[in-house]
């Protein structure tokens, strides 16, 4: 009998043990979605009409999910913060010590690396709030080694004044290729990274980005200062269908702003390599039959910038000179991996511009078009393509579709 005792006694103890164990265990969430606020710049003024907007939303993602935000504000009297936005309530977690620049990989590192471990999910979603420019090469916050001169058109991510300024002077930027290492170092792989600013559904991005999360969500032109409609877009940034990005970019592109809607377009990472395979071919067909190269694209798409134009519509552009060449086994053969990477898009023939798109300098069409961005090479005679040109060799695009191989 005694013998019986003890041994229940020890059954209790080690019962009792893996309980407190597992208290201990912080909760697991469906899903950890960070908000990266990059607005010490002249988004500032709308972070707080956004905070609102994203309370209002988070009421309805329940408790199994976990929704923060990070935000760097134009202000000396508050520091950077974390917050936990839940249940009616944007809910000030932590103050950081002293100012930070949010377009710095390290600092986005240091955040991400926090807010992950802190509130552990099976699946993590990003959202890079702040000022964007596609693939365009700028001076990292940290240094990047160039010998081209860079100006301040030229615009990755972020846009931060790093001294609590909504104004220009002093911007730095985080290169995409900066953030897709520093997101491969966290070790934390994305489900997705929506990027709420301009500009950034190029497929240069993309492909950059295609190791680090299994869906990139945003848009090829500009977008309103406003941005997403976050009270309908935060419910759906945490679905559990397999198409949660549809319902994403339909309650984004309900949104209207002086009558006019956000371009939206979805990219699915494990395509892109295919989607690159498929354009160097294409390109071996069309380029070398292109006199001196470079293409003439007059009348040809684009979503950024009038007179210099580095990011135009892939599609209209590829498809133009498949036909004018007739290569149109390959071209089909690159339009199947285009529909495969390229998942979903919500088309409108205009948007709001600050003056970098001319609506009459090309004929728009849904058909034609794809939503995604691709930088042509033009003569380097014409002044910014030459730095352009140079430029592009920075990102892995340029050597994934064979640019190199034919001259580009």
């Amino acid at each position: 009998m005694k013998k019986i005792l003890i041994c229940i006694c020890s059954l209790l103890a080690l019962y009792g043990c893996k309980k407190d164990s597992d208290n201990d265990k912080p909760q697991v969430y469906d899903r950890t979605v960070l908000v990266y606020m990059a607005g010490e710049n002249n988004l500032n003024s709308y972070i707080n009409d956004e905070l609102n907007q994203m309370n209002e939303g988070a009421k309805s993602i329940g408790k199994q999910n976990r929704f923060i935000a990070y935000v760097d504000q134009a202000s000396s009297k508050q520091k950077p913060f974390y917050a936990h936005i839940h249940d009616g309530v944007v809910d000030t977690i932590y103050v950081t010590s002293t100012d930070t620049k949010t377009s710095d990989p390290a600092v986005m590192e240091e955040v991400i690396n926090k807010v992950f471990k802190e509130n552990p999910a099976r699946e993590y979603g990003l959202v890079l709030w702040g000022h964007a420019n596609g693939w365009l090469i700028e001076n990292d916050s940290i240094p990047y080694n160039t010998s081209v001169a860079t100006s301040s058109r030229r615009r990755a991510y972020g846009g931060d004044t790093g001294n609590n300024s909504s104004g220009s002077a002093g911007r730095t930027w985080m290169n995409i290729p900066s953030l897709a290492n520093m997101l491969k170092t966290t070790g934390y792989h994305l489900k997705y990274i929506f990027a709420d600013c301009c500009t950034f559904m190029c497929v240069e991005n993309a492909y950059e980005l295609r190791n680090v999360c299994d869906y990139l969500i945003g848009s090829p032109a500009e977008i309103a200062g406003v941005g997403a409609p976050y009270n309908t877009v935060v419910p759906a940034l945490f679905s559990q269908s397999e198409t949660f990005y549809k319902q994403v970019v339909d309650a984004y592109f309900e949104q209207t702003v002086n009558n006019l809607r956000v371009p939206l377009t979805v990219v699915k990472s494990q395509e892109m390599q295919q989607l690159a395979d498929a354009t160097r071919t294409l390109l071996h067909d069309i380029v070398p039959q292109i006199t001196d190269g470079y293409p003439d694209m007059k009348n040809r798409v684009y979503y950024y910038d009038t007179g210099v134009c580095a990011m135009y519509d892939m599609k209209d552009f590829l498809q133009t000179y498949a036909k004018n060449y007739d290569v149109g086994g390959d071209y089909d053969q690159w339009l199947t991996a285009l529909g495969k990477a390229a998942v979903y898009r919500r088309y409108t023939d205009q948007w709001i511009t600050s003056f970098h798109t001319n609506f009459y300098e090309f004929t728009n069409s849904e058909e034609a078009t794809c939503g995604l961005s691709m930088f042509v090479p033009q003569s380097p005679l014409q002044g910014s393509y030459f730095t352009f040109n140079k430029y592009i060799e920075k990102m892995a695009w340029y050597y994934a579709a064979g640019y190199k191989d034919v001259g580009w």
